[in-house]
């Protein structure tokens, strides 16, 4: 069985959280001994940002499919993000599509080496850096954004 994320229950820049099968997913999460193992903006119309091995890029929420054991998490601000907030909390994840990932980046946030000036990304530091762009930190450090922030 699979399950789809409800667009119909889905605001402009909800935080969605998920795990998988994958040997990475299962890595991520037994290193940072979290149930979480990735993190993808919700950007509207369908579509959200994530940053995965491939680099900073787009999906349609109607081609995501999830197992039914794997988790799924939809996280939002207790308070109404306001419109021109959330607005440019999108424009900023979407101005990073096409940028690297930083697997090495990553690590090092893990170990609380985070480093500024690159323009590399992974999955929590492209959501943290997303917000705190707009006054909204969700971490400590959105520069380094560890994995295990989540």
């Amino acid at each position: 069985m699979r399950k789809r994320l409800n667009e119909k229950a889905l605001k402009i820049a909800d935080v969605i959280l998920t795990t998988s099968d994958e040997g990475i997913s299962k890595f991520i999460r037994a290193t940072t001994t979290s149930p979480i193992s990735h993190a993808m903006l919700y950007v509207g119309h369908c579509s959200v940002i994530d940053a995965t091995r491939d680099g900073v890029h787009s999906n349609n929420t109607q081609r995501l499919f999830f197992k039914e054991h794997n988790a799924v998490f939809v996280l939002r601000l207790k308070e109404e993000l306001p419109a021109p907030a959330a607005n440019e909390i999108c424009r900023y994840v979407r101005e990073r599509v096409g940028s690297e990932y930083g697997i090495i980046e990553a690590g090092r946030a893990w170990k609380g080496l985070g480093k500024r000036g690159t323009s590399k990304q992974f999955c929590s530091r492209l959501v943290a850096q997303a917000y705190a762009k707009s006054g909204y930190n969700l971490v400590k450090t959105p520069i380094s954004a560890p994995p295990r922030t989540y």
